[in-house]
């Protein structure tokens, strides 16, 4: 059995991957695991728990494309894959809408009930969403929120990146930086 166990980071903010390998392992012994990351300097991929590693380059440089063709190949071959990235999850799905059998990552209609910032998946809790804009708004309404909520505000990515906006500059850079990464 051969399992691709992406997401090696591991400093401040942890992906799982490591922590997926040590419970495989003991689960499956014999299973040949190979960890993917799409940086070098990603913590994980010295953890010595790993069989072989599969680096890729940075997740903006990839040709998606071509990488979704090496990743079916591998899934038809018989290989499994875990995903531990966000953006990767969330590729995946958009590869794979209808999931595959050796994909171990959500569907896309599991993530949509998960995006920020109405949050499908919070009914029947006792929680509340609090105030908020879409970004698709324009600068003159997007403004007029942020002082009406004396700029306690929280610019979010639509699954995960929060930074807070103490200012319209401020603002303007991290609405620049989330769309940068999101692609939106």
């Amino acid at each position: 059995m051969k399992i691709y166990i992406s997401g090696l980071y591991s400093g401040t903010s942890p992906q799982p991957g490591v922590g997926l390998s040590r419970s495989l392992r003991i689960a499956y012994p014999d299973a040949t695991l190979i960890g993917v990351d799409y940086s070098n300097r990603s913590s994980g991929i010295h953890w010595p728990g790993f069989d072989d590693l599969w680096l890729q380059r940075p997740w903006e440089e990839l040709d998606l494309a071509a990488y979704g063709a090496l990743i079916t190949d591998l899934l038809e071959g018989g290989a499994l894959w875990i995903s531990g990235t966000d953006l990767e999850a969330l590729w995946l799905a958009s590869v794979f809408p209808d999931g595959h059998a050796n994909l171990l990552s959500p569907l896309a209609a599991s993530l949509s009930r998960i995006a920020k910032p109405g949050v499908e998946a919070h009914q029947g809790l006792p929680l509340q969403i609090p105030p908020f804009i879409s970004t698709e708004h324009s600068d003159w309404d997007l403004h007029a929120f942020c002082r009406k909520h004396d700029w306690r505000v929280w610019l979010k990515g639509p699954y995960y990146d929060a930074v807070r906006t103490s200012s319209w500059d401020v603002f303007e850079g991290a609405r620049a930086g989330l769309s940068k990464v999101w692609s939106t």
